[in-house]
């Protein structure tokens, strides 16, 4: 990140005139692109600066009376939430843009990951701030982080919260990763179906869109006939919808893994299926189904270990050295408390 290093980041605040309409928004770059800015401001009694890219959108609390208002007028900037009580603040809301935070570099040189989740868009915007690369692979658990340095290779995964050095990209929050080893042969044979499901998914999940997706997730709760309730979600228990994914893995496992996501409501993947007719958060919310498909599988990990925890063995590696592909993902733990990656 060495693009975004604080002195460099403080002398365009100092030296650059901020972008018109605001006194603390400032190219990282070229001017002409302006999604790709900082802002200049103030937090724990220090000068930080936020890095963002493009815009998401912030719920603002709006009265009964306004939305009844809105809707007479023809508008639809104001929207009632249906799934939430009557008597809840924030069952009438309207949207604003705000910026996309990707992270905060700090007065020590550290970049703070915030983002709520990062696309391959925002990889490929990161690693050319950088000296390395950062990508995508499932078979890393998630995010990770990786380049050559004079002592080999340097790697990390990323989660919430980690702060790196800018220069040296060396991780200033101590973390410990434990991978998974599988016992026994036994085990070996248990595990080839969901070998054979996470290739076959994560292949087709990179060739669709997002709406496709989405898409099939209507077509298989029309299927089995799941009765939406007024919060969004289906009345199915969410036990009988993992059986039913269960019993799809070999047969169609695309479908399986549409139904993985809503048994677990991999990043709200319910509401997405059942508002997607609505003109709303749920139905206009950004996807990326990598991103969808990382958090499934950890999920999915997680179920199985807990529920057959004589087939794995946990394996220690050494943080910041690159450890082994495996489908089985990683354990990630900071201060005692487990992370989750991105």
């Amino acid at each position: 990140m060495q693009h975004l290093n604080y002195a460099r980041l403080k002398e365009i605040s100092t030296k650059v005139k901020p972008f018109r309409g605001s006194t603390n928004r400032f190219p990282i770059g070229s001017r002409t692109h302006n999604t790709k800015v900082f802002y200049v401001d103030e937090l724990d009694g220090e000068t930080v600066f936020r890095i963002c890219y493009g815009s998401t959108y912030e719920e603002i609390p709006e009265t009964k009376e306004a939305y009844v208002n809105a809707t007479a007028l023809g508008l639809t900037n104001i929207s009632e939430i249906t799934w939430r009580e009557a008597d809840d603040k924030l069952r009438y809301v309207s949207y604003v843009p705000k910026p996309r935070e990707l992270g905060i570099v700090r007065p020590d040189n550290t970049f703070e990951f915030t983002c709520h989740h990062y696309g391959q868009g925002d990889n490929t915007i990161m690693s050319n701030w950088s000296r390395g690369y950062f990508f995508r692979s499932s078979r890393h658990g998630g995010m990770v982080y990786k380049t050559r340095t004079n002592d080999g290779v340097l790697f990390h995964p990323i989660f919430k919260g980690m702060r790196v050095n800018c220069e040296s990209m060396e991780s200033q929050t101590k973390y410990q990763v434990t991978g998974k080893r599988v016992m026994r042969k036994v085990a070996k044979d248990f595990l080839k179906q969901y070998i054979d499901f996470y290739k076959v998914s994560e292949a087709m999940m990179k060739a669709m869109k997002p709406e496709d997706f989405v898409g099939i997730g209507v077509d298989l709760a029309e299927e089995l006939k799941l009765e939406k309730t007024s919060w969004g979600t289906f009345s199915i228990a969410r036990g009988d919808m993992h059986r039913e994914a269960q019993d799809r893995l070999q047969t169609a496992p695309l479908d399986s893994a549409v139904l993985y996501c809503l048994a677990h409501d991999v990043m709200h993947m319910e509401r997405r299926v059942s508002y997607h007719e609505k003109d709303n958060y749920w139905s206009n919310a950004p996807l990326d189904l990598m991103c969808l498909f990382d958090a499934m599988k950890r999920r999915l990990n997680t179920e199985i270990f807990r529920n057959n925890p004589e087939v794995m063995k946990p394996i220690e590696y050494e943080m910041a050295k690159e450890y082994p592909a495996s489908q089985w993902g990683v354990t990630i733990v900071v201060d005692g408390k487990e992370v989750e990656q991105y």
